[in-house]
């Protein structure tokens, strides 16, 4: 009896290797010494790691397909239907605050910016704006950025319940970080609202009160903030 539990230990290898398989744990066993086990064991082996492969690309698939569905390509900050979602979770979870402050920053004109630097720069400044933007989020827990359309982006910032603050914030890093770049070429480029939102409302109303807020702000002269 014991030598045959020792013989056939291998099995018993290969078994929690099966079961490793379907749990997605990949891990190889010790070839043993019985020339019949050995070669079970091998075969084993040799299929863990082609699964190990053949799961890992298609991880690496999944990822660049979440990635595209989630991320605006050019920006790489979160696509519209992605940040509508986390506005709509923050908005109405408990988890967070029930106030709060949403930051809208919309480019006076796309379409002239394209025109006046060609579609490879325009997407150069799209990025770099993206960038401050993206930055601007790493000290505010819950902070996310967003493009909301074309020339307009979006910053919800449930730690900040004081919108005024919370713009310009944003305002300074685009004069500081973003605007000395461009503004050469396009003097006036931007304007930035920031409205208050409390838990329980409506994303479209918030973005209604927004859209209002940055109309206010482009009456004030060039690159201002309301």
């Amino acid at each position: 009896t014991w030598g045959l539990k020792l013989i056939i230990r291998p099995l018993n290898n290969v078994v929690q290797q099966a079961e490793g398989i379907a749990e997605r744990r990949f891990q190889t066993m010790p070839e043993p010494r019985t020339p019949e086990l050995r070669s079970v064991t091998r075969a084993m082996n040799d299929m863990v790691q082609r699964l190990k492969a053949m799961f890992g690309e298609e991880a690496a698939r999944l990822e660049n397909l979440r990635q595209k569905v989630n991320r605006d390509a050019v920006t790489g900050l979160a696509s519209r239907d992605y940040f509508m979602s986390h506005l709509h979770d923050i908005i109405n979870n408990e988890q967070f605050s029930s106030v709060g402050s949403l930051v809208m920053v919309r480019l006076i004109d796309l379409q002239a910016i394209n025109t006046t630097l060609g579609r490879q720069r325009a997407d150069d400044l799209l990025k770099q704006l993206g960038q401050v933007l993206q930055d601007s989020c790493q000290d505010h827990p819950g902070q996310r950025a967003g493009r909301v359309k074309g020339g307009e982006f979006a910053i919800i910032c449930p730690s900040q319940d004081s919108p005024s603050a919370a713009a310009q914030d944003i305002h300074t890093r685009l004069l500081r970080d973003w605007l000395p770049l461009w503004a050469d070429q396009l003097p006036a480029l931007f304007t930035v609202a920031g409205v208050r939102y409390q838990r329980g409302q409506s994303p479209s109303d918030l973005l209604a009160r927004a859209d209002q807020a940055l109309a206010l702000a482009q009456t004030q002269g060039i690159n201002n903030w309301h």
